[in-house]
C-alpha cells in the first residue's frame, strides 16, 4: 500500500504548481494578451498617449483590422462610456461586478462629441478619466495622473487611492485609427501604467491585477467596435 503524501511533499506541490502558472502567465499568457494583434512595429510605435508615460511599468497594444473606412469606424468608439453606448465588451460580467454598464449597438447622435477636457465614465459611481485630446476619425486619449488629479465632482471622479508618501500611479488610454487600402482601418488601443515606486512584488501584482482583465475586456472591445462598424455584429 503507498503511503499518502506527506505535508512537505504537499507543500512542495503548491509551491511547483504556484511557479509554474506565475511563469506560464509572465512569459506566455500575458505578452500574447497584451499585445493581442499587434504588429513589432505597432508595438514600437510612438502613439499620443507615449508623451505622459515614456518609460511604463505596463504596457499593453492591441490591434484590429476594420474592413470599414475610420469614419464608419469613429461613431463607435466616440460613444463610449458607463452613463452611454458602454464600452461593448463583456457586459453581464461587468454589471455583474457592479459597473452598471449597457452597450448600445446603434449610433446615438447626441453621443457623438466628445472633447478634451470631458470626462468618460467607467462605473455608475462615477469613477473614470479625463479626456486629454480628441482628433475626429483619428484618436482619442484618456489619461489619469495622481500629479495632477481632476476637480472633484459627485457624478463623476477619477480612481485615486491612497498612497505611500510621495508615490504615484498614471496611467493613459489610447485609441488611434489608420486609414487602410481597401477602405479598411487598423485600430490600434494602447493603455500604459507607471509608478514611481520600485518594488517587484508590488510591480508583479499590478501587472496581473490590471493586465489581465483589462486585455481581456479590450480584446472583445476591439472584436465588438470591428464587428459593429462592419455591419455584422449581431444585435446590429
Amino acid at each position: 500500500m503507498s503511503k499518502a503524501p506527506s505535508k512537505a511533499m504537499k507543500a512542495t506541490i503548491a509551491v511547483a504548481i504556484v511557479i509554474v502558472f506565475i511563469a506560464g502567465y509572465a512569459f506566455i499568457i500575458s505578452p500574447w494578451l497584451l499585445t493581442s494583434g499587434a504588429t513589432n512595429d505597432e508595438l514600437s510605435s510612438v502613439l499620443p498617449g507615449d508623451m505622459y508615460l515614456p518609460n511604463p511599468k505596463v504596457k499593453m497594444t492591441q490591434a484590429i483590422t476594420i474592413n470599414a473606412p475610420p469614419q464608419k469606424v469613429w461613431p463607435w468608439l466616440v460613444q463610449m462610456g458607463q452613463d452611454r453606448a458602454g464600452f461593448y465588451s463583456y457586459e453581464r460580467l461587468e454589471r455583474l461586478l457592479g459597473f452598471g454598464i449597457h452597450n448600445t449597438y446603434r449610433i446615438v447622435p447626441e453621443w457623438q462629441k466628445l472633447k478634451a477636457g470631458n470626462f468618460v465614465k467607467f462605473h455608475q459611481n462615477g469613477i473614470g478619466m479625463q479626456v486629454v485630446s480628441v482628433e475626429k476619425e483619428k484618436n482619442i486619449l484618456l489619461l489619469t495622473d495622481y500629479r495632477k488629479p481632476m476637480m472633484p465632482a459627485p457624478e463623476k471622479k477619477e480612481l485615486i487611492v491612497p498612497l505611500p508618501g510621495s508615490m504615484y500611479i498614471i496611467w493613459d488610454w489610447d485609441f488611434n485609427l489608420y486609414p487602410l487600402p481597401g477602405n479598411k482601418t487598423r485600430l490600434i488601443a494602447r493603455a500604459y501604467a507607471d509608478w514611481n515606486y520600485s518594488n517587484p512584488a508590488l510591480q508583479g501584482l499590478l501587472n496581473f491585477m490590471v493586465g489581465l482583465p483589462s486585455s481581456i475586456m479590450q480584446k472583445q472591445m476591439l472584436k465588438e467596435i470591428k464587428q459593429c462598424a462592419e455591419g455584422n455584429h449581431p444585435s446590429l
